[in-house]
């Protein structure tokens, strides 16, 4: 909480009395939001107006500044801010007040709908779903990892850390969100899923809820999201040993590691996903050797220990080199 603080004073301007009538002069659309540091509803939308700020930060077109309700009270008593927080645009000279959730995805929408400007997209690893979108995640993702938790649960509050982590290690899977849900800020997941005990860890999968009930450890807890969602992340992010390898192909490697026949490529072709496969067995034949098959893992296995490319290409480089690895199991099994 304190860095997306820290983070929306960065981005966003703090206006004073005289500051905020020398905007107002200015005709590019303005959104302000009026808060009380120590109000437990403003502190809330910290997080999620840090990231609306960094939606427009780069925006010539608009504006996003703060006013501090408990510095400058009376610039808020003169805007009747009476109870903050409280956001508005100021817009063609007139003022338009936002009535919508606290989150920055809607914040955003309204700003485009009014402005008609468009944010800029803003990647998180951590997602922060309000109950509307979090169904969009459900419908959208194969599987949705999510911690409930309250502000006054310290044990909430010591495993975000390894949470952010948790999301990190899954940001290039596709089809698998890591979420936190404040239910204390969005009191209907309390009630929509009977949350007894904080943290409540579940893990949706095809919108099947499961509980997780094993430890508060990153480890356990990236191995369980990979048991069901059929995923194989290490706490890296990386690849495991066993990604890209195939279990029912194992014996037709093996039969064409010990008679390297074309047969066996024939019925490789017949399975799907395993053209990398087949380029491989075609390549032993053609050589008729297996050096190229060290060569090439090698290679693989250099280019990965420097992690200079990006996590999508280090997941392809690492299959490639899973699956080299599995033939070159086979060549000291003795022909029959």
């Amino acid at each position: 909480m304190i860095l997306f603080s820290f983070l929306s004073i960065i981005i966003e301007k703090s206006l004073s009395p005289s500051s905020f009538a020398s905007e107002l002069k200015d005709k590019r659309p303005l959104v302000v939001r009026f808060s009380g540091e120590h109000r437990p509803r403003s502190v809330q939308l910290n997080q999620d107006w840090a990231r609306f700020s960094q939606m427009y930060e780069s925006s010539e077109e608009i504006r996003v500044a703060h006013v501090n309700c408990g510095k400058f009270g009376r610039l808020c008593l003169r805007e009747t801010a009476w109870d903050p927080p409280i956001v508005r645009m100021y817009i063609n000279n007139t003022i338009v007040q936002y009535d919508g959730g606290m989150s920055y995805e809607s914040l955003g929408d309204w700003t485009r709908r009014y402005s008609g400007v468009q944010g800029k997209y803003i990647h998180l690893d951590l997602l922060s779903p309000n109950n509307k979108t979090f169904h969009q995640l459900l419908s959208q993702k194969k599987c949705v990892f999510v911690m409930f938790h309250v502000p006054w649960c310290r044990k909430c509050q010591r495993f975000m850390g390894s949470l952010r982590d948790i999301a990190r290690a899954y940001r290039n899977e596709g089809n698998v969100s890591i979420c936190e849900v404040d239910s204390d800020k969005y009191k209907s997941f309390f009630f929509d899923y009977t949350i007894r005990k904080y943290p409540s860890m579940n893990l949706f999968v095809e919108g099947q809820r499961k509980n997780y009930e094993g430890e508060l450890d990153k480890s356990d807890i990236i191995d369980y999201i990979n048991d069901f969602c059929g995923t194989q992340r290490t706490e890296e992010g990386g690849l495991s040993s066993e990604a890209g390898v195939i279990d029912e192909v194992s014996t037709i490697v093996e039969d064409f590691m010990r008679k390297r026949n074309q047969k066996y490529i024939t019925e490789m072709k017949m399975v799907d996903g395993t053209e990398q496969y087949v380029e491989i067995m075609e390549d032993i034949l053609k050589t008729g050797n297996f050096d190229s098959l060290f060569r090439e893992r090698e290679r693989l296995a250099s280019i990965l220990s420097q992690e200079s490319a990006s996590q999508a290409s280090q997941d392809k480089l690492k299959i490639k080199l899973n699956i080299i690895s599995t033939f070159i199991s086979y060549i000291d099994v003795p022909d029959e």
